[in-house]
């Protein structure tokens, strides 16, 4: 059965990049749930609304899927390795947990000793297959996604450029050479000394590394030398090993380590007003992690405010610092400096602007990174100005609502109760809008009320600044809505007139059919001078907005009232008292040394603490003796 394409995704799908990567998936909380691998990510994708996959969370991926977030990556090779990565780095809920610590195959090759005393083993080092890179000196190749195609890779490299391949046990304890010296696949280190291995070492390195048109020049001129001195024997081997990498080497299918550096690459783009910044991270030469990151565009100079937004990143950074920095925008020293001040590590960070090379590769990457953010970004401001417009039809609204306010109210048994008001300005939460409001006591535990106190307040305030959105949005039914209506009335707030539109929405009720089955009825919509609610249609756009205004609205209101809360629980006794400033409590505990020595004392011994006369103490005596009645 085919699936629903959410709404706010309909435009993203359609622009999905035809090229290998990474897909995240996230729930409304903006939680991964799900992350894939893909070598064509627009197919990938769209193929899950296909009805083709019968996975068990693929049924209901349209109820959880709201939003998506891809990597683009060279190969899929590459998509292969950081899939893995990422999942081990997230744990998503619907992924296949990696319970064994294997990793993917890299190859090892000691640094050679040049010294005559020296084990042979040090001085003729070869290639050694790991699961784990450690911090040593040696040099690592890989990841490689297929062990097979790199043991096969090895054993070329071996039988061309004459690499030994025995242990170094074997290597130190031999006496005679092994079959592989005698068919001249190997040029036996373990019987004599071996002239040129290091160099025959450096040209398959070449090959590693992903250079083979550098080592075909070198071996094509050392060929031809040897054929001019009549060192036939020789240039037949050298036609032998370019023949061997034109066939085998010419497009090398190896994955991207080059180096063991960590290394992080930043790519800056300016949008109108907008800075959009792309950090991917190496680490032991893989791609390990991909941020997007989004700063209004200031008055600064363009590199001054560039070096202020990567500032901006590092600085919360405790650990995963890299050792390299490339990036394409010219280094502020400023930025250098401070980036130096602010490493955990102490050490002094290398910065590049690298203009080829394995560097510029690195930059292009992350550009491409920044093109599918840029896009992103504007998909979102299209979705959110498409989610308003639905908004303001569904709620009949006179005006575009560019700021919503929505009230809560948050109370426990009729104490510490809280009102909040929180603002959207273009679909998103705007902090400096937020406020809220601690309800007198006469009002506290009768939510009517609480919200007629709240926005008498707000219209009182709003007409005072001529400060008012074009939607105030009531969490409730229509009591609330009719107690919000008394206040604005009541103060002389015309709504209509000043362009503000008053609504309240409920939750959806759980309600139990004919047949004895419980279902959840939609969330309804109130109407000033309307009887009846509307109902809001399921996975709408209209419904999806609303929600997480009033649910950010709800959500402000408990952690306010639970703050309250938790002050009030650590008030003395003495502040309950009137007339018991911070001064006067410090001079009683500091007189008597306690509370429960002031709790305890008489009239006559609270008139000895410094500050407190006859009728003071006579009150402290009393109220702390109802305290404990």
């Amino acid at each position: 059965m085919k699936q629903k394409v959410p709404e706010q995704l309909k435009e993203r799908l359609a622009t999905l990049p035809k090229a290998p990567g990474c897909y995240l998936m996230k729930d409304r909380a903006g939680q991964i749930f799900y992350i894939g691998k893909a070598t064509r990510l627009n197919e990938r994708v769209r193929s899950y609304f296909s009805g083709q996959d019968q996975r068990a969370f693929v049924t209901w991926l349209s109820d959880i899927l709201y939003d998506l977030e891809v990597i683009v990556v060279n190969s899929p090779e590459e998509a292969l390795i950081l899939e893995r990565t990422l999942i081990q780095q997230h744990r998503p809920k619907y992924n296949i947990r990696l319970k064994d610590d294997a990793n993917y195959i890299h190859l090892r090759l000691k640094q050679s000793a040049d010294t005559p005393t020296a084990k042979r083993s040090a001085r003729y080092p070869r290639f050694e297959f790991v699961r784990q890179p450690r911090a040593d000196k040696a040099s690592y190749f890989g990841p490689f996604t297929s062990a097979r195609v790199t043991r096969q890779t090895v054993q070329l490299l071996e039988k061309h450029f004459q690499i030994r391949s025995c242990r170094d046990h074997e290597l130190e304890n031999r006496v005679r050479p092994c079959l592989k010296y005698e068919i001249q696949q190997c040029s036996g280190p373990c019987i004599h000394d071996v002239d040129g291995y290091t160099d025959q070492l450096k040209h398959a390195v070449l090959l590693l590394e992903k250079k083979p048109q550098e080592l075909l020049v070198q071996l094509r001129s050392k060929m031809w030398t040897a054929a001019e001195n009549e060192r036939y024997e020789k240039a037949a081997r050298l036609r032998d090993q370019i023949q061997t990498i034109e066939t085998h080497f010419s497009t090398n299918h190896a994955t991207d380590i080059k180096s063991r550096s960590l290394i992080d690459v930043i790519a800056v783009k300016e949008v109108l007003d907008h800075l959009y910044m792309s950090r991917l991270t190496f680490r032991h030469g893989r791609l390990t992690s991909s941020h997007r990151y989004t700063f209004e565009r200031s008055a600064f100079d363009f590199t001054e405010q560039c070096g202020e937004a990567i500032l901006e990143i590092y600085r919360p950074l405790i650990e995963d610092w890299p050792t390299k920095i490339y990036s394409d925008i010219e280094w502020h020293p400023d930025t250098q400096y401070y980036l130096n001040q602010l490493n955990p590590r102490r050490l002094k960070l290398d910065f590049s602007h690298p203009q080829r090379g394995a560097g510029r590769q690195l930059l292009r990457l992350a550009k491409q990174h920044i093109e599918s953010l840029e896009e992103h970004q504007q998909q979102k401001i299209s979705e959110r100005e498409k989610s308003l417009q639905a908004v303001q039809k569904r709620l009949r609204l006179e005006q575009y609502p560019t700021l919503i306010e929505c009230y809560d109210i948050s109370t426990f048994q009729g104490t510490s109760t809280v009102a909040s008001g929180i603002t959207f300005k273009n679909g998103l939460p705007f902090k400096k809008g937020y406020k809220s409001y601690r309800i007198s006591p006469q009002h506290a535990g009768n939510d009517f009320d609480s919200l007629y106190e709240a926005l008498y307040r707000r219209f009182k305030r709003g007409l005072e600044e001529n400060d008012f959105p074009e939607l105030i949005l009531i969490d409730g039914g229509a009591q609330q809505l009719a107690a919000v209506l008394q206040a604005a009335d009541d103060i002389g707030f015309d709504y209509a007139q000043k362009g503000v539109d008053i609504r309240a929405i409920a939750k959806a009720r759980a309600l139990v059919r004919s047949d004895d089955e419980q279902v959840d009825s939609d969330e309804r919509i109130f109407f000033p001078d309307q009887d009846l609610p509307e109902p809001l249609p399921r996975r709408s756009r209209e419904r999806y907005m609303l929600e997480r205004v009033r649910d950010e609205a709800h959500r402000f209101a408990i952690t306010r009232h639970r703050s309250l809360r938790a002050r009030k629980q650590h008030v003395s006794a003495l502040d309950r008292i009137e007339g018991i400033g911070l001064k006067k409590r410090k001079a009683l505990l500091k007189h008597f040394g306690s509370l429960k020595a002031v709790q305890q004392a008489s009239i006559e011994a609270l008139q000895s603490a410094p500050g407190i006369g006859p009728a003071m103490a006579k009150k402290i005596f009393e109220g702390l003796k109802s305290q404990h009645a």
